[in-house]
């Protein structure tokens, strides 16, 4: 996935910092802010793994139990479930999604505001910010892939319900 940092809205507090910094303090804060926005994209993947692994045995579970319960009251509530499990996972999943898209917009417009600061000598031998963009794009990919994952798994268990 690739990330337009030209339609990207520049954050203020970033961009414009209160007074001229030299790059090296300016690159430590870049680095600091994308660092814990990084920490925050992770826990969402994390979040969407053990979300995911609770629906996952939910409806694992319903499924293996058996469609005509004793009581016949719990049957109404069995297809329900077996509608409202991948339901609320997928929505689940694309609710985290978004914020993990979110997270990557946000690193790519802090990134750019680094690279149109005024430069000086004191980055001269710094490496770049968030790796080169091979390396970047590579690291991040486990968190736009999973969450589609889980997105198109849940859409074509819905869909086999249908049938």
């Amino acid at each position: 996935m690739v990330i337009d940092c030209e339609s990207v809205e520049k954050p203020p507090e970033v961009i414009n910092p209160p007074k001229s910094l030299p790059t090296a303090d300016f690159y430590q804060l870049i680095h600091e802010q994308i660092s814990d926005e990084d920490d925050s994209m992770n826990q969402r993947v994390n979040w969407l793994i053990i979300s995911q692994s609770f629906f996952f045995s939910g409806f694992a579970t319903l499924l293996s139990s058996p469609p005509k319960p004793e009581n016949d009251g719990y049957a109404d509530l069995h297809d329900l479930l077996l509608w409202i499990i991948p339901g609320i996972s997928l929505i689940t999943s694309l609710l985290i999604y978004v914020g993990i898209l979110t997270s990557l917009v946000y690193m790519a417009s802090l990134r750019k505001s680094f690279q149109t600061y005024p430069s000086d000598n004191t980055t001269e031998h710094f490496p770049p910010i968030q790796g080169t963009t091979t390396t970047r794009r590579l690291a991040q990919m486990p968190a736009v892939v999973v969450p589609l994952l889980f997105i198109c798994t849940w859409i074509v268990l819905l869909v086999q319900e249908l049938r």
